[in-house]
């Protein structure tokens, strides 16, 4: 163990805990991947990945037990792994290098103590690059995903960006002095809150968490044009964002399949509102789940009139971490059954300048599922982009992924 181990937030420590307790597939890990269009010599590509970790701290961050047996973090200065292949003179160049690739972003990571990023370098051809980062959800959220990108890209670059102020620690004590004083309150809603609310065995295939990380499908969708434009100008008439209409949708879906009391968990972030502290790569996030009952006949529309005004309150209490609510014990009662996030990013983001053009994708397929039910939501600059995965425990999960893309492309059923 470190010398001086910081705390953890309860997010983290929930997450870790999260991890500890599944089979070591790689659920929770986290790529970035950057395909340059230049044939970047490998020493380069290490100056760049050096330059980004000296840059952020939450690259270089470890975590495990210490000898209270409370969750702590620490910094370690040791190089992290850096893996390269070239594959250019291979007739099969791409298929090999997407081979080598998945096979290294699946690579579970040792949380208890061992390093929670890597990079993987393959050279695809004499004019194309393409580099992951890997790393565990513990130290990268969605919002970090995005500066990452930027800042690889940029360290790329001859002439890149002055490097950010990362107040890692800083952030840690914060988002921890707001745990501190909202618990307590935080505590008592969530009691009442999720009573009654349990997703349990009538709605998943018996022993859960034995087929928890087998993947049985995945669906892809984007909601474009009219149809975007008529799922915004829903959410403007009902008075929300289009985050919680997305978010009864996903609700309305699982109805559309037959469940009829369900909880939604969703990603939201705890970094402190005001936006000072959105650079700041960590993971910095709690799973808050939203509740519905739903009604015979009931529209889309109705649900959220019904339901918004308390899913606004459970953000208001969004400082208690999931592990701490309650509802990730054994099965068949847990909370934890479908995991949804909505960000608002393209998918791909590109950058030109004075050095090599570089794409970084920022849509990912998961190594394994994360829940038995995953919905991962991107709005775009002109599209809605979802994905829908669920595992051998949600027999139901075609019905569903169908049931989506019907609320989203027709708000009004």
């Amino acid at each position: 163990m470190h010398a001086n181990p910081m705390p953890t937030t309860s997010g983290q420590a929930a997450l870790w805990y999260a991890d500890q307790k599944r089979a070591a597939n790689g659920g929770y890990n986290v790529s970035i991947v950057w395909t340059i269009n230049q044939d970047v010599p490998a020493p380069e590509i290490a100056v760049s990945w050096s330059r980004l970790r000296q840059e952020v701290p939450a690259l270089s961050v470890r975590m495990g037990l210490d000898r209270d047996g409370a969750v702590v973090q620490w910094t370690c200065a040791e190089e992290l792994a850096q893996e390269y292949a070239d594959f250019a003179d291979s007739p099969d160049a791409e298929m090999e290098a997407a081979a080598f690739l998945s096979a290294r972003t699946a690579r579970a990571f040792d949380t208890d103590g061992g390093p929670l990023a890597r990079l993987v370098v393959a050279r695809v051809s004499r004019e194309v690059m393409v580099v992951t980062l890997v790393a565990h959800h513990l130290i990268v959220d969605g919002v970090s995903q995005v500066h990452l990108a930027r800042r690889f890209a940029a360290a790329l670059q001859p002439f890149g960006e002055e490097p950010s102020s990362q107040h890692y620690a800083d952030l840690i004590d914060l988002v921890r002095q707001d745990e501190s004083r909202t618990h307590p309150a935080d505590r008592a809603y969530w009691s009442e809150r999720v009573a009654g609310f349990l997703n349990g065995a009538d709605w998943f295939a018996a022993d859960p968490m034995g087929d928890l990380g087998v993947r049985a499908g995945r669906r892809r969708g984007e909601v474009v044009g009219a149809d975007l434009a008529s799922l915004t100008a829903a959410a403007r008439d009902l008075g929300v964002g289009l985050y919680l209409l997305v978010a009864a949708a996903v609700h309305r879906a699982m109805a559309m399949a037959g469940v009829e009391r369900t909880v939604v968990c969703s990603a939201v972030s705890v970094r402190p509102i005001g936006g000072a502290l959105d650079d700041v790569v960590g993971c910095f996030i709690n799973l808050v789940p939203l509740t519905a009952r739903h009604l015979p006949g009931e529209t889309l529309g109705e649900l959220v009139r019904r339901e918004a005004a308390g899913w606004r309150r459970d953000h208001c209490h969004r400082n208690l971490s999931l592990l701490e609510i309650g509802g990730t014990g054994s099965p068949p009662n847990r909370l934890d059954r479908v995991f949804f996030s909505y960000r608002e990013t393209d998918p791909t983001l590109t950058w030109t300048g004075p050095g090599p053009d570089v794409s970084a994708d920022l849509f990912t397929e998961y190594p394994a599922t994360r829940s038995d039910l995953t919905v991962r939501v991107l709005r775009g600059v002109d599209r809605l982009h979802y994905e829908v995965e669920w595992s051998t425990a949600t027999p139901w999960g075609a019905v569903f992924a169908d049931a989506l893309e019907v609320c989203l492309q027709s708000p009004s059923r």
